[in-house]
């Protein structure tokens, strides 16, 4: 509004609006020379990647809140918990939801360790799938073996009838192929 002489509204009207927009368009440049000097810290912009572990953006982060000088020390422990949970990955995320709302970062990391990230998950996925595949196979391997028994066990009245008519077979003298000698 104003100071002094200028700080009632009804002083103001009396000047007219040419005074009004010149005030407004003062005030807009001054407003746009002002430079805003806030910016994303550096701890906010820490990704957690698929390949790295919880222990490592641990690190990364709490090195960086250690680093920025505006942090007190009484906000170190709830602002990195809270970097933490906002720039982990999906996998990791989905792992630390199932604590509790008030978990520490030391269970955070207990919980973290105990599942495997980047190559080391990725091995543990496709071991999984062939315990699988080789479980489904095995299944596959009995049935035929089942259905071979069963088709045997039903030609083995044709293989004894078969046998029996013409009856033993016959014994074939053996000779020398180079000779014909018996």
């Amino acid at each position: 509004m104003g100071t002094r002489p200028f700080s009632n509204s009804d002083h103001q009207a009396l000047r007219g609006p040419d005074k009004l927009r010149e005030t407004m368009q003062l005030t807009l440049e001054a407003l746009g020379r002002v430079k805003i000097t806030a910016r994303m810290p550096i701890y906010m912009n820490i990704k957690q990647s698929r390949e790295e572990s919880f222990a490592q953006i641990v690190d990364k982060v709490s090195a960086a809140i250690d680093q920025t000088p505006d942090v007190q020390e009484w906000m170190k422990g709830a602002l990195l918990r809270q970097c933490l949970l906002q720039n982990c990955n999906l996998a990791t995320r989905t792992i630390l939801a199932s604590l509790p709302g008030n978990a520490s970062i030391e269970e955070m990391l207990e919980q973290m360790s105990r599942f495997p990230v980047g190559p080391q998950a990725m091995l543990v996925e496709a071991v999984k799938e062939s315990v699988e595949a080789v479980k489904q196979l095995g299944e596959a391997l009995r049935g035929g073996q089942e259905q071979q028994t069963q088709a045997l066990a039903a030609l083995a009245p044709l293989r004894a009838a078969s046998t029996a008519k013409t009856g033993p077979a016959p014994a074939r003298k053996i000779t020398c192929s180079r000779c014909d000698h018996p």
